[in-house]
């Protein structure tokens, strides 16, 4: 239902017996975790690109008014393009 660049689009929702699955969209590339960890803090320009402009950008109120709000803000949960 939410279709935006900065959002990863999940296929399928289900469960088998005791397992729950979800098949999401692969996304190329390196994650903020790990750019964190390879290069160290990020300059503040790179830094509020990624805040402002995939995070909040990706956030679209939409997505709350149909009930979903994301759990999990880390870094490893974010693309580190910015």
């Amino acid at each position: 239902m939410l279709n935006h660049p900065s959002i990863v689009r999940g296929y399928v929702f289900g469960h088998e017996e005791d397992f729950f699955y979800l098949i999401m969209e692969f996304v190329e590339g390196q994650d903020l975790s790990r750019r964190i960890k390879e290069k160290g803090r990020l300059p503040e320009k790179e830094s509020l690109g990624i805040a402002f402009i995939q995070i909040a950008q990706g956030t679209p109120p939409c997505s709350f008014s149909i009930g979903i709000i994301h759990p999990g803000w880390k870094p490893a949960n974010i693309s580190a393009y910015g």
